[in-house]
C-alpha cells in the first residue's frame, strides 16, 4: 500500500460521502463531541465559492494535502466558517448536521437514490 492510500472503513465511507455533499452545498451546523467530551458547534462547508469568499483564494488553489491531511476513515475535514481554517472531526462523534442526526441524513439519502435511479446510474 502506497503512503497516500488509506484503508476505507466501509461504514465511515456513506456517511462521510453524503455529509461531504451536504457541505458542498452551502454553510451548515455541525455539532460532535470533541476528544475531550465537551461539545463544539461549527459553521462549516466544503463549499469551493463560499472557502474562496472566506480565504481569499479558491479551493483548488489550496493543496490537496492540505485537504486531506487530516481525514483519515474515520475523520472528516471541513472548512470552519469562524476559525477560517480546515478543521477535522471524528465521525463517530457527529452526533447533529443542522439539527438532524447523520443516520437520518444517510437514510434519506439512500432513499432518494432508489427512488429516483440514481443507484443504478454508477
Amino acid at each position: 500500500m502506497k503512503e497516500n492510500q488509506m484503508k476505507i472503513d466501509i461504514k465511515y465511507a456513506l456517511p462521510q460521502q453524503v455529509i461531504a455533499e451536504i457541505l458542498k452545498e452551502g454553510e451548515h451546523t455541525l455539532k460532535f463531541l470533541k476528544a475531550d467530551n465537551t461539545e463544539r458547534v461549527m459553521v462549516a462547508t466544503l463549499n469551493g465559492d463560499i472557502i474562496e469568499e472566506s480565504l481569499g483564494t479558491t479551493q483548488e488553489e489550496l493543496s490537496e494535502e492540505q485537504i486531506l491531511e487530516k481525514r483519515s476513515n474515520k475523520n472528516m475535514a471541513v472548512f470552519d466558517l469562524e476559525k477560517k481554517a480546515f478543521r477535522s472531526f471524528s465521525l463517530e462523534r457527529l452526533y447533529s448536521v443542522d439539527g438532524k442526526h447523520p443516520l437520518e441524513l444517510v437514510t434519506a439519502y439512500l432513499k432518494e437514490k432508489v427512488l429516483f435511479g440514481e443507484a443504478s446510474d454508477e
